[in-house]
């Protein structure tokens, strides 16, 4: 017998799953009910107060008015049926405070009605809100995180990392994390294993590579005191119980479009040193769904490069949206969809790659823009060098360099400075050494 990773512990089963409930009645989806589509995700931090991205209310992209709080938006594990929730209008000057999304992304939005402290199912129990006085305000790398979120506009889930805390990235005034999200995510709290809040998840930083990233606690903390607001810290929330868990099963609307940075880098300085573009995955010249060799030589050029990067398939060097909906039947005559799309790029993609545990390195996301799906790769930088049939490529500008033997000792001596360390002499596991 042994405890292997004592940081994590051991925790009450029921205690457990109970917070999990209870934090699923504070999470919301942000519609914009004129237009017919999902903003972005909030959550209540007061009885009448919900906290969200500074750029899902912006009323450049939907006019407050338009806008409504929809919560209780879940599949049922119990019946199995989708529970299209209850949709909560804002009051008439919703907006209290804002940090602009070049800055903490921050928004502190009211609510028509005092829901918080009112039952969330027509039952003895009240819906509350989240606890920022109990928050972990200096979460260390390794911390879990787990994230509520509204992914591409569907029922509430909850995505969870046991090792995902990177670092703290001052410039960007973010914490940097390995947890999954989709557009939709954007004001999606973040808890640690214990469902303390640890920040809120404001999106992916492709410039420090294939992360995500949110405001922590702390600042969040702060900026509310700033703004006289500091009574929400202070004020703890109603207690209530519950032993009930929702898990959603149903299907994403998956509508949402490119998000801001990746549209910086597409309609800035375009392809280049972080961006490819393809119009499609397959290789045209073949009329099965044999990959592009060129997408597979830009995923390990990414992996091996410092920065990462970020691959849009269904967009034109031309940057014209022209989809991926023309491959589905490639890839699954039976079952031609994005599902199966995915699938099928993520099992292509973990195949061809020469280095352990591809998967920790690259995520797959879709986005619609002009009705057409639009699939982006992030790549993260790999902890070792990977390969693509025993060939080393480098990222040089927006071509993907096949290194030479004596090109690439130096750089990987450089890139992986741990590959040459008296400690790993004699490694034969090709693994990272721990700290």
């Amino acid at each position: 017998m042994a405890v292997l990773g004592a940081a994590a512990g051991f925790r009450d089963v029921r205690e457990w799953y109970t917070r999990i409930a209870i934090l699923s009645d504070q999470v919301c989806l942000i519609e914009d009910v004129q237009a017919g589509r999902p903003l972005g995700t909030a959550f209540l931090v007061a009885r009448d107060l919900i906290l969200t991205c500074a750029h899902v209310v912006d009323q450049r992209l939907a006019p407050l008015p338009s806008l409504m709080a929809r919560f209780d938006f879940i599949t049922s594990t119990e019946t199995g049926e989708l529970n299209p929730g209850n949709r909560y209008a804002l009051a008439p000057s919703p907006v209290f405070a804002s940090s602009p999304p070049g800055d903490l992304d921050l928004a502190l939005v009211k609510l028509a009605e005092p829901i918080g402290e009112r039952s969330a199912h027509n039952d003895q129990f009240l819906r509350g809100w989240v606890d920022l006085a109990s928050a972990n305000v200096e979460p260390v790398p390794g911390t879990a995180i787990a994230i509520f979120q509204h992914p591409e506009g569907g029922p509430l889930k909850v995505a969870m990392s046991t090792n995902s805390v990177v670092r703290y990235e001052e410039s960007l005034k973010r914490i940097l994390y390995r947890t999954d999200t989709a557009p939709g995510a954007s004001g999606g709290p973040c808890f640690d294993i214990d469902w303390r809040f640890v920040a809120m998840h404001t999106g992916h930083a492709f410039q420090f590579g294939n992360f995500n990233m949110g405001v922590p606690a702390k600042m969040i903390i702060d900026w509310l005191r700033s703004n006289g607001r500091g009574e929400i810290v202070d004020q703890k929330p109603l207690v209530q119980m519950k032993s009930v868990i929702r898990v959603s099963t149903a299907p994403a609307h998956g509508n949402f479009g490119i998000d801001a940075e990746l549209r910086k880098l597409l309609f800035g300085p375009g392809e280049g040193q972080r961006l490819e573009l393809k119009a499609r995955a397959t290789d045209s010249k073949v009329k099965n769904a044999k990959i592009s060799g060129r997408l597979l030589k830009t995923v390990a050029a990414f992996m091996n490069s410092r920065e990462g990067g970020s691959i849009l398939i269904g967009v034109s060097n031309e940057r014209e949206f022209v989809g991926v909906e023309s491959e589905y039947a490639l890839v699954n005559q039976q079952r031609a969809d994005w599902d199966s799309y995915a699938m099928w790029l993520n099992s292509v993609v973990v195949d061809s790659l020469d280095v352990h545990a591809a998967l920790n390195y690259f995520s797959i996301v879709r986005f619609t823009e002009n009705n057409k799906d639009i699939c982006a790769v992030h790549i993260q930088p790999a902890e070792m060098p990977v390969f693509l049939d025993r060939v080393f490529y480098v990222r040089s500008g927006n071509r993907n360099v096949p290194l030479s033997a004596h090109d690439m000792l130096a750089y990987i001596a450089s890139r992986w400075s741990w590959l040459g360390t008296q400690s790993l002499r004699g490694r034969a596991d090709n693994t990272p050494p721990t700290a």
